[in-house]
């Protein structure tokens, strides 16, 4: 029986698990799932939170299993009969699921499944066994034909302005005592969707504290439907994916037949859906100076209506802004500093060199993870990055890897049984966050791992 090693047990790692060990009818895997945290499942975006932080997709949308999309929602039934597809539910009760099935899984399998909890510092040939190596913090070796590393999300990105002093400068989003009411004005740099979250939380603590919003563009996430939406029905648009050349045609096509959908009563969603999927091949068509455009001049506004936020959370938003309690500011930050009255901000203005002030009580960072492991305090990525196992993407968007996911060296060789799973494939496939995407990714590599 061969071995399989998964670096990472959080959601993505733990679906990719179920996947090789229920499709394995020859029993011929034995998986081994390493989680640095006590719980499996869960990673960060799914762990317990004293609030209620709701999913961005609605629980049709969310089964781990491509072959039983009710999955999820047949779980939530069993202790709410109620529950419809069309719910949107905490991330909690999504972690309460991954961690129940993989969990189930390993009971019932108990010899090709093991759950162990632990953190990988590195991954390095072992000549003599012709297999990877991989060192735990604790000192144990463990040996697998196979390596997945599916680490999930990198950590914050920290802006430059303020990386020497971050930590005296920035609150946690995800402390329940920072998003208290202590704070009396709050300042959020980034507009994504980790800023509606944080702002939901403030919120929650103290209705009418202000809080102001930074970001470059001041563009803030769309309202999600209470359907999952479809790919667009209409050939048209898949037509013009195939055979746009170029990113001003692709980004031609899409808006105009996102227009014309909307106009004739349609939603413009289904036409995100058709973009998403053909996100992985649209990207590698792209030169590098094409993709290093989209970055800069598209990417905000594809960010916007790609990653959404249930609409009764839209409202809430649209109702703080109109009361004044939410003031979102387009701009770039110049200064973040302490002084006596708290934090000031230095900021320009779009479009504008002059400068403005924002003095608040607490600052914090929700501009989103850095894709840039030079950045990261990451023992594992550091050796492999060191010794040229992997390699970063010249737009620093994750680590090259191959059509099936095998990491590619520093001499543009595919690492035979060496691979990445997760949001660090993003330098190839781009679209590769969402559970909708891992889930497709997680089927085809688990369908070649298996031989």
């Amino acid at each position: 029986m061969k071995t399989v090693i998964i670096i990472g047990g959080g959601a993505a790692g733990a679906m990719l698990a179920a996947q090789i060990v229920e499709k394995d009818d020859a029993r011929s895997q034995r998986v081994v799932l390493i989680e640095r945290a006590k719980v499996f499942g869960r990673g960060a975006a799914y762990t317990s939170q004293p609030f209620p932080y709701l999913l961005n997709a609605t629980v049709g949308a969310m089964s781990i299993r491509p072959e039983d999309p009710h999955d999820f929602l047949k779980f939530l039934q069993t202790r709410d009969p109620a529950t419809q597809p069309s719910d949107f539910v905490t991330r909690e009760r999504f972690g309460d699921y991954v961690e129940a099935r993989i969990r189930h899984i390993a009971e019932q399998h108990p010899e090709r499944l093991t759950l162990l909890q632990g953190e990988a510092m590195d991954v390095s040939r072992d000549e003599n066994r012709a297999t990877w190596r991989v060192s735990l913090q604790c000192g144990r070796q463990l040996y697998a034909e196979t390596v997945v590393l599916a680490t999930g999300c990198p950590a914050a990105a920290v802006p430059d302005i303020a990386r020497e002093s971050a930590g005296s400068l920035f609150s946690d989003p995800w402390n329940p005592h920072h998003t208290g009411p202590q704070a009396r004005s709050v300042l959020i740099l980034g507009s994504g969707l980790t800023m509606v979250d944080t702002v939901c939380a403030l919120v929650a603590a103290e209705p009418e504290r202000p809080i102001d919003v930074l970001s470059r563009r001041g563009l803030l996430p769309l309202d999600q439907s209470d359907l999952s939406p479809t790919p667009h029905a209409d050939l048209t648009l898949q037509n013009h994916l195939a055979k746009s050349a170029s990113l001003r045609a692709i980004a031609r096509s899409v808006i105009a037949i996102g227009r014309q959908v909307a106009r004739d009563g349609g939603d413009w969603r289904n036409v995100v859906t058709t973009v998403r999927q053909a996100a992985p091949s649209l990207w590698q068509r792209l030169s590098l100076d094409e993709r290093r455009r989209f970055l800069r001049h598209l990417r905000p506004y594809w960010d916007i209506h790609r990653h959404r936020c249930p609409a009764r959370v839209v409202r809430l938003l649209e109702s703080l802004r109109s009361r004044g309690v939410l003031r979102i500011h387009a701009g770039r930050i110049d200064a973040l500093r302490r002084d006596e009255r708290g934090i000031e901000a230095l900021y320009r203005p779009r479009g504008s060199e002059r400068l403005e002030r924002l003095h608040v009580d607490r600052a914090f960072n929700c501009i989103g993870p850095d894709y840039d492991l030079k950045n990261a305090a990451d023992a594992l990525w550091s050796a492999l990055l060191e010794r040229g196992v992997a390699v970063q993407d010249a737009l620093r968007l994750g680590v090259e890897t191959d059509e099936r996911g095998a990491l590619i060296d520093a001499a543009g060789e595919s690492v035979t049984g060496l691979y990445c799973f997760g949001p660090l494939r993003r330098a190839r496939l781009w679209e590769v966050t969402a559970i909708a995407e891992l889930r497709t990714d997680a089927a085809r590599l688990a369908a070649h791992i298996q031989g």
